[in-house]
């Protein structure tokens, strides 16, 4: 994403948290336990006392185990104080410092080995702001913390009559941010929104996380809450054999942009086998619309013979359709040769059983975001949006180990030349980030 950064990010850019973190005299490689330069108990003490007895020591489940991957200790933050104090005992003492709020990094950046952890997972602020006012937006307006979680947030804002978002009709979430609390890599506590500390709110919105500055909370738009239509289909190869089923899953892919064009969002996962809608959501239709806006698809499939399962539902607002329920741009999926050049790879890459795809279907092309933004360009063109997933295999043994490496060998080798060679006009982002563990 580095050649969509503006003029004063481009700089500095990624290496901007690092460096500030890391100092001047700082060596070429972090202390971890067991070194000589690592903090002394002593140390680690006085930070506790500093913020007020909040620092954790991570202590394995498993008594006998080691820290491995894992950091040596967290910061359970509460607020600003204890992520200034995080950041300059990180400083002061070349230890590596990590941002977690979940921890669900898909490469790992939320922990390592011999880090201190920021641990922002409980800032749960939630605020409701009925009259926000700016140059950039006025309207109703959601502030979370950090912790907030999405099911926390869609709860929050439907219990006020109104829903927080990211999907089709309104945008992406990052579409959707008016201001940013941060704290930045030197230290300084600070809001970030369209006319105030413009060049973070842009790398903050859709710039990757952990990489600019430590968010304590965002303040997002509130839309006026609404019934929503769902479905859910399934259908498998049992009946009609498997080339006829990934010509139906060709079939699909072809039907996707003008459903997706109806304010349409669809979570779907395509298997060696099987393949299913999970959730269809569209706002503001009845089941009747949503009923309408899938026929083409269902015509489609009877006219191939495909026996398929449906369910469709309709939900009285966004927080019970919450609970209850590398990208294809749309013109590939139009086009009948670029079409089938995206079923190939998905054939192949789930031919083994080992992966299957996990797809996000929604049309950004339309949407107007508060300002402008990092969001990667290729979101706005793009239909579906698409990752491999496999099961690891934790064991010890070398067989285990053996097929692991097997695996992420085909992923490298074969599955992501195979996607990138059926989209040529999207450039790799995460997809060559291969997350190894025993590097972390």
């Amino acid at each position: 994403m580095g050649s969509y950064w503006n003029s004063s990010l481009r700089r500095y850019g990624l290496l901007l948290f690092a460096a500030a973190v890391a100092g001047q005299s700082s060596p070429s490689c972090k202390p971890i336990p067991g070194d000589d330069h690592w903090p002394s108990v002593e140390t680690w003490e006085a930070l506790n006392e500093t913020i007020s007895g909040r620092l954790i020591a991570t202590v394995p489940v498993g008594s006998t185990c080691e820290l491995g991957k894992y950091v040596s200790y967290s910061i359970n933050v509460e607020g600003p104080d204890d992520v200034v104090a995080g950041i300059e005992f990180a400083k002061e003492n070349d230890v590596r410092l990590v941002i977690k709020n979940t921890g669900h990094d898909y490469l790992g950046k939320s922990t390592g080995k011999g880090g201190l952890a920021l641990w922002t997972h409980n800032l749960k602020d939630i605020e409701v702001i009925e009259a926000y006012e700016s140059d950039y937006y006025t309207g109703p307006a959601l502030k979370l913390g950090a912790g907030v979680q999405g099911w926390e947030a869609y709860t929050a804002a439907s219990d006020r009559g109104y829903m927080v978002v990211g999907g089709t009709l309104y945008g992406l979430s990052a579409d959707n941010v008016l201001e940013w609390e941060v704290v930045t890599a030197e230290g300084v506590h600070l809001v970030a929104t369209p006319s105030e500390n413009s060049d973070l709110y842009w790398a903050l919105s859709g710039g990757g996380g952990g990489t600019f500055g430590i968010v304590l909370s965002m303040t997002t738009r509130l839309h006026e809450d609404t019934s929503i239509g769902g479905a859910h289909l399934q259908f498998d190869d049992s009946v009609i054999g498997h080339d006829a089923y990934w010509e139906a899953i060709e079939a699909f892919h072809s039907l996707l942009p003008p459903i997706l064009a109806q304010d349409t969002s669809l979570l779907y996962s395509v298997h060696n086998n099987s393949f299913s809608i999970f959730s269809l959501t569209a706002a503001g239709k009845s089941s009747t619309e949503v009923i309408e806006l899938l026929q083409p698809l269902l015509d489609e499939l009877d006219a191939r013979k495909v026996p398929f399962a449906i369910q469709i539902d309709q939900a009285p607002d966004s927080s019970t359709t919450f609970h209850v329920q590398p990208a294809n741009p749309r013109a590939v999926l139009s086009d009948p040769e670029a079409n089938a050049a995206v079923t190939r790879a998905l054939r192949e890459g789930t031919a083994s059983d080992d992966f299957f795809f996990a797809c996000q279907a929604l049309d950004m092309s339309r949407n107007a975001s508060v300002a402008a933004n990092a969001v990667l360009p290729a979101w706005r063109e793009a239909a579906s949006h698409c990752i491999v997933v496999g099961q690891w295999d934790y064991s010890a043994v070398a067989v285990a180990q053996g097929r692991m490496q097997a695996m992420q060998d085909a992923l490298v080798e074969v599955i992501t030349p195979s996607l990138v060679a059926a989209t040529p006009d999207f450039t790799e982002t995460l997809v060559r980030a291969l997350l190894d563990i025993e590097t972390l």
